[in-house]
């Protein structure tokens, strides 16, 4: 299943600030973005990963667990930056927001690793969201900034 935004929701340009936050003593930023991931029994609002590196969506075991995604594929395997890793297949929504309003609905599939703890927080790859968005890092400014894709052949 293709991942395809919902088309009750436009896509809308945002910018949003790297977040903060510690982990061992260490201050890290990273370009998280707010969302609110939706399952068949709840919805959670937490972090996502934008994270250009990854060619697929990925959510924590713990939370496709907590809001009640329905498994549509099992033991498919999973390449990182951590080694190669077992994951079932869940199809999921992702509204992403800003303060309350939501900016983009995002639905279709996300791997979740069959081990807890292998990944942090929701990633969302490169399938989906980059091919509504054209995303931009900007890490002197420590902020990423989405706008709808243009469509327009860009020369690159």
């Amino acid at each position: 299943m293709p991942t395809r935004h919902s088309r009750d929701t436009r896509v809308k340009r945002f910018t949003q600030r790297y977040i903060a936050y510690t982990v061992d003593g260490q201050h890290q930023r990273l370009p998280l973005l707010h969302i609110r991931l939706i399952g068949n029994t709840d919805s959670f609002t937490t972090m996502a990963l934008v994270d250009s590196g990854a060619t697929v969506n990925f959510v924590p075991p713990e939370l496709a667990e907590a809001v009640g995604l329905q498994k549509v594929r099992e033991n498919e395997l999973a390449e990182g930056a951590g080694g190669t890793f077992m994951n079932d297949i869940y199809k999921f929504e992702v509204q992403l927001l800003r303060k309350s309003d939501v900016m983009y609905s995002l639905v279709g599939e996300a791997h979740v690793p069959k081990d807890e703890g292998r990944i942090p927080f929701v990633i969302l790859g490169r399938e989906g969201i980059f091919d509504v968005y054209d995303i931009t890092f900007r890490e002197r400014k420590q902020c990423i900034s989405l706008k709808p894709a243009s469509g327009s052949s860009d020369q690159c």
